[in-house]
């Protein structure tokens, strides 16, 4: 059983929800910490996968192995395109390896049986709301014509939440992060000025999340969710599960129960943690 995290930093040095540069950084490390905490409790290998400033700030926590792997990240790639280094990451792993998000925390054994003892040649989270893309496929409608060339066509519906994800078929795994890394040069070079007029845009729900569907389906892959599709009632399937995913900025109001949860589950974690991010 193994999980990969990546960690690019680029991002954090783009105004994004408002929030500064030492907050989000800062705030990721506890997130990340407590991501590693719980897997280390279970038992389960992991992997990072980052630049050499991320590989630089989480140093001080027990990964099996720890990659630079995402130095290989264009800098002509926008850095708005936040979680491209999830696709450089995954073109590392080894079958049944897993990518969590850095928030992504998986709290029981059940929880673990299902991602890793299951027969699966796809993982994702969950199905996501179309809505969510309606308004998203406009404004990224001047790329549509090549977002197709890679497989991705915006107006098909379906996409699959990707917090938890990853690959036993490996020439679908390559399709996917080869395809979404073009996408995501593409979208930089030709087409910035789309993603710098607006710092709530997040093209990766396209490039990441609808992609993933529609590769599987060019495959004949029928991926298996972790949890139903999206409902009311599934933070509470979730904790049934033992799965959390903190999503959206929501994580950057909720570290100092972060913080509080991680010196509970390893206070050994914590303190090394709180050493780095003392003032955060």
């Amino acid at each position: 059983m193994k999980i990969i995290h990546s960690f690019n930093t680029r991002p954090l040095f783009v105004k994004v929800w408002g929030l500064d540069t030492p907050s989000r950084m800062f705030g990721m490390i506890w997130y990340y910490a407590l991501s590693l905490a719980y897997a280390r409790r279970l038992g389960i290998r992991a992997e990072l996968h980052a630049d050499s400033l991320g590989a630089a700030l989480l140093a001080h926590l027990p990964y099996d192995t720890v990659h630079t792997s995402l130095d290989e990240i264009s800098d002509e790639l926008h850095p708005r395109i936040w979680a491209v280094g999830k696709a450089y990451a995954l073109r590392h792993a080894e079958p049944g390896d897993v990518h969590i998000d850095g928030d992504v925390f998986i709290k029981s054994e059940r929880c673990a049986e299902k991602i890793f003892e299951s027969n699966w040649d796809v993982i994702a989270q969950y199905t996501e709301p179309e809505f969510f893309y309606t308004d998203m496929a406009k404004i990224l409608s001047p790329c549509s014509e090549h977002f197709a060339s890679n497989g991705l066509d915006m107006e098909i519906p379906g996409a699959y939440n990707t917090g938890i994800v990853g690959f036993r078929n490996m020439a679908a795994r390559d399709r996917y992060c080869e395809g979404w890394i073009d996408n995501a040069l593409y979208l930089s070079r030709h087409h910035s000025d789309i993603i710098e007029g607006d710092e709530q845009l997040t093209p990766d729900l396209m490039l990441e999340q609808k992609y993933i569907a529609q590769v599987a389906r060019e495959f004949g892959l029928q991926p298996m969710l972790l949890l139903d599709d999206f409902c009311d009632s599934m933070n509470a399937l979730a904790n049934k599960l033992g799965f959390q995913h903190v999503l959206t900025d929501v994580k950057f109001k909720e570290v100092d129960k972060c913080r509080e949860t991680l010196r509970r589950v390893n206070p050994e974690m914590y303190n090394s943690t709180l050493k780095i991010c003392r003032k955060y």
